[in-house]
């Protein structure tokens, strides 16, 4: 604030003025009691070497330069930190140890005459070893937060600038190498629809290395919204990359969503996907800590389980974030560097007050909001990390790798469970009812047809085939409207949504009637080729559907 506006000594009010631009943004104001303080924080960090433990050190001080001088168990010298005015964190270090033990502290400025400003027993508790494997991904909403194009566009160049740190980071120590985790197939059909051939092989490599992780979720789907044939559609793009590139698809990731219908461990398990990594809302602040979530991160987080199939057959294991997806909303890229020092400590001071077993953690690193962008300083930040720490480890983690290593340390003395995860946000469908019930419509006959050509051996077009069950696929993805649908339902921004979102409804329609006339299927498509189904050109039509296209057809390539 400039001085001019200022009389000292005198309140000052401020007027924040908004303006109706279509913009997502929002403004938050927060109360801070402004007081000269010192705080003391015993992080739960042990030095590379195991014997030294650090101390976090806030100073709050007003008026000018001085000093403040730290006394930690009445050593002979002190720690004297040169502090300035406002807020500013240091460190100060103590020996480990591997019980409980007490620390006495005490704290004053040196110039100025106000007393001891701390002095306090420190109650100390051993450290306990965790290796945090982040799992950084960008949560892919289609629609919602921003235009459905957009979206698109944001996930194209979150694969672009992954490719480029993966290559950067190559030499890094293990650990701290750019890992980046693709929670939508939709995202690399768009990809891959658009790529050079040099950036499409560049890809596959980064997926076969362990540097790309792929999710077998083609979107995040409200799977309560499905019948059970859907759930398997959900899942056939990842056989098909698997089948076209050899590519290892063996887990899942499901975001945002809490909850999951129980006939999905079937289908998963069908299709050779052993793995759940769970990431739901999370909103701390919120009852449940997220929002309409029910009790999903009270009973599932941090809390592994395998989860057995309806026929009792199956189990597929199911690890759900303790802090959901969001833990590192609100965080820019590079951010973590100046502020993630004081979060994960806090979330292993949780974990060890909880008594969670695990010496592997599972924590999604999803920054700034949803359809977030990647940290390019990320791997910079672990390797330095991890040249300074022993405990906690971080890595920088393929989902899928991480999920077979947890397996394989833990798998046999994790508990299972049975029964229907019942969803929270398929109430979102009410708003749309007329088009639920006509997609539910619609799925049951591309069924039917599904199995008759199983019957009359009459082939169907795969190529009109998979983009029904798409279609349909994507019409019960979980972006139900725009974040501004009930606030601001005429703007542009809901509205366009809601036209991309009825698209697919219509689009199933006319797909399903022209499957019709020659009914069933020939088998899967055998190659990628220069055809309407090649990887992305599906896609790609979709959100910009050349001018010609027939009323009865709302999309077509």
């Amino acid at each position: 604030m400039p001085r001019k506006y200022i009389t000292p000594g005198q309140p000052l009010r401020l007027k924040v003025v908004g303006h109706a631009q279509d913009s997502p943004d929002w403004f938050m104001t927060f109360r801070y009691t402004f007081e000269e303080k010192v705080e003391v924080e015993a992080l739960p960090f042990l030095s590379r070497n195991g014997s030294i433990r650090p101390l976090l050190v806030t100073v709050m001080h007003f008026g000018g330069p001085d000093k403040l001088i730290l006394d930690v168990d009445q050593q002979n010298e002190g720690y004297y930190f040169d502090v300035q005015n406002g807020l500013q964190v240091f460190e100060a270090l103590i020996p480990a140890s591997d019980r409980q033990f007490h620390v006495s502290l005490k704290a004053k400025l040196h110039q100025a005459a106000k007393g001891i400003l701390l002095d306090t027993m420190l109650v100390v508790d051993p450290v306990i070893h965790r290796d945090i494997h982040l799992v950084h991904h960008s949560h892919t909403d289609i629609g919602y937060s921003h235009l459905q194009a957009e979206v698109e566009k944001i996930q194209n160049n979150n694969i672009w600038k992954a490719l480029e740190l993966i290559d950067r980071t190559k030499d890094y120590p293990e650990g701290s190498r750019f890992v980046w985790n693709v929670e939508s197939l939709w995202a690399v059909e768009n990809f891959l629809g658009i790529a050079s051939e040099a950036d499409k092989q560049r890809f596959i490599a980064a997926v076969k290395s362990g540097s790309i992780a792929l999710s077998a979720n083609y979107a995040n789907i409200l799977t309560g919204l499905c019948t059970p044939e859907e759930m398997h559609w959900i899942v056939e793009y990842a056989d098909s990359l698997r089948k076209w590139y050899d590519l290892p698809i063996t887990m899942a990731m499901q975001t945002d969503i809490p909850g999951m219908s129980w006939s999905m461990v079937d289908a998963y398990a069908a299709h050779g996907i052993r793995h759940l990594s769970q990431g739901p809302n999370y909103i701390p602040d919120m009852p449940d800590g997220g929002d309409r979530i029910g009790s999903t991160l009270r009973e599932q987080g941090d809390k592994p389980y395998w989860w057995k199939g309806t026929t009792g057959k199956d189990s597929i294991l199911v690890w759900t974030a303790g802090q959901g997806y969001g833990g590192w909303h609100g965080y820019t890229a590079g951010a973590i560097k100046e502020r993630g020092t004081r979060k994960i400590a806090a979330y292993m001071n949780d974990l060890a007050a909880k008594g969670y077993p695990y010496d592997m953690v599972q924590w999604r690193y999803n920054i700034v909001s949803d359809n977030g962008p990647v940290d390019s300083t990320l791997s910079d930040f672990v390797r330095d990390w991890n040249e300074t720490y022993a405990s906690p480890r971080l890595i920088i983690a393929n989902a899928g790798t991480m999920m077979q290593q947890f397996e394989q340390k833990y798998g046999k003395s994790i508990p299972t469970w049975s029964g229907d995860f019942t969803p929270y946000w398929e109430d979102g469908a009410y708003s749309t009812a007329k088009e639920e019930g006509d997609v539910r419509v619609l799925s049951a006959r591309l069924t039917n047809l599904i199995e008759a050509a199983k019957i009359l051996g009459k082939p169907i077009d795969p190529h009109l085939l998979y983009r029904a069950k798409r279609s349909i696929v994507m019409w019960h993805e979980h972006t139900w409207g725009a974040w501004c649908s009930i606030s601001d339902p005429d703007a542009h921004f809901t509205t366009d949504q809601w036209r991309v979102k009825k698209a697919f409804a219509d689009s199933a329609g006319w797909y399903v009637e022209q499957t019709e006339p020659n009914v069933t299927v020939s088998g899967p498509i055998d190659r990628p080729a220069d055809s309407l189904l090649r990887p992305g050109l599906d896609a790609k039509a979709f959100w910009q559907p050349p001018e010609d296209v027939a009323p009865s057809c709302p999309m077509q390539g």
